[in-house]
């Protein structure tokens, strides 16, 4: 159900490998068979699972993304990785996997 878990492999498979501390790998390239809405659903799957802290969840799910998506991540702040940020201009500021989160998919989505 969580593709890619495995050395990056982007298979889009049945990979029911879940591990709790890694989280599912997306990049932009697999979009045509891991569409970002999927990959959304599974890392909050992922979520649910894990025991990490919510920046430790974050890191993690940045060392996991691949290509535009993994430049645009690291592109945080350390700030923004321990604490969060707000995601629009004066609006309330977020945990740090809602912001990364939110900031993929204000770039990514096509919803």
């Amino acid at each position: 159900m969580m593709p890619g878990y495995r050395g990056g492999n982007h298979s889009g498979g049945n990979n029911r490998d879940y591990q709790y501390r890694v989280p599912p790998s997306w990049s932009p390239e697999t979009e045509s068979h891991y569409p970002f809405r999927a990959y959304m659903t599974d890392v909050s799957l992922w979520m649910v699972l894990t025991d990490l802290q919510p920046h430790q969840q974050c890191a993690a799910i940045v060392a996991r993304l691949g290509g535009a998506a993994r430049d645009m991540a690291r592109m945080l702040t350390p700030q923004e990785l321990m604490h969060g940020g707000q995601l629009v201009a004066g609006g309330p500021t977020v945990d740090p996997v809602a912001y990364l989160l939110g900031s993929l998919h204000a770039r990514f989505s096509t919803c």
